[in-house]
């Protein structure tokens, strides 16, 4: 793509400039690391790892940030709810230890990504052969985990069509029907390292925004989800914030 190789001619042109940089971000850092020839990282793999970052990071976190504001928009009782929480938090901001204790808006959160998860598959490679379901596997094939088939399993979810945030109480906890039922970021060794940024990030957006404004949706009927590389609206989500 013309883009992508853009960004790569760009960020290769600019990797010695940066070795005399005392920036602090992450392509910086990474043009340092070069410098010592035990690390061995060539000017394709600084940028590589700096294109990666970008899309996980970035973009990612905008399609999960667009799901919340159409979720939101759609089901106002819920964002209602979210409001209430975050409104009882202290006027003087809010810090990574009170995330944590946002219940109703961790629960709307986990239910908006089980909806339309950032990141429709999972790509791995198999290491050795094996069968699934009568199918041989040859080893080194390309294979890939469908998150949204498995978010949308009747196996694991009840009505999993449903926007319905009390599926993560601990009385239902349906969530804990299988360890990899619910995997938006991954999971196991591999899961994304972001995770936790990423839900802190979300989390404090909603406090400055919803303590502010209310979000009214104004999509058409229908306007649906477009999927491919990464799930954002079709309509490039049309909303109106009423001030509070």
């Amino acid at each position: 793509m013309q883009g992508t190789q853009y960004l790569r001619n760009w960020l290769a042109r600019s990797v010695e400039a940066r070795k005399q940089s005392d920036s602090q971000d992450i392509f910086t850092s990474l043009c340092h690391l070069a410098e010592d020839p035990a690390n061995e990282l060539s000017v394709d793999d600084i940028v590589s790892h700096t294109l990666l970052i970008w899309f996980a990071a970035h973009d990612t976190t905008t399609s999960s940030l667009c799901s919340m504001m159409t979720m939101l928009g759609e089901h106002p009782e819920w964002q209602e709810e979210v409001r209430r929480e975050l409104l009882a938090l202290d006027d003087g901001g809010i810090g990574f230890d009170q995330t944590a204790d946002l219940d109703i808006t961790d629960r709307v959160f986990r239910e908006t990504l089980r909806q339309i998860p950032p990141v429709l598959m999972i790509p791995r490679r198999a290491i050795d052969a094996f069968e699934y379901r009568g199918f041989q596997i040859p080893a080194n094939s390309a294979v890939a985990v469908l998150v949204d088939h498995i978010h949308h399993s009747e196996q694991y979810w009840s009505n999993p069509g449903e926007f319905d945030p009390d599926r993560w109480l601990p009385q239902r906890a349906e969530h804990k029907k299988h360890p990899f039922q619910w995997i938006p970021f991954g999971g196991g060794a591999h899961k994304c390292l972001g995770f936790k940024f990423a839900d802190m990030q979300v989390k404090v957006f909603l406090y400055h925004l919803l303590r502010n404004y209310r979000i009214e949706t104004l999509r058409e009927p229908g306007a649906g989800t477009r999927y491919v590389p990464i799930p954002l609206p079709n309509d490039q989500l049309p909303v109106r914030l009423l001030p509070l």
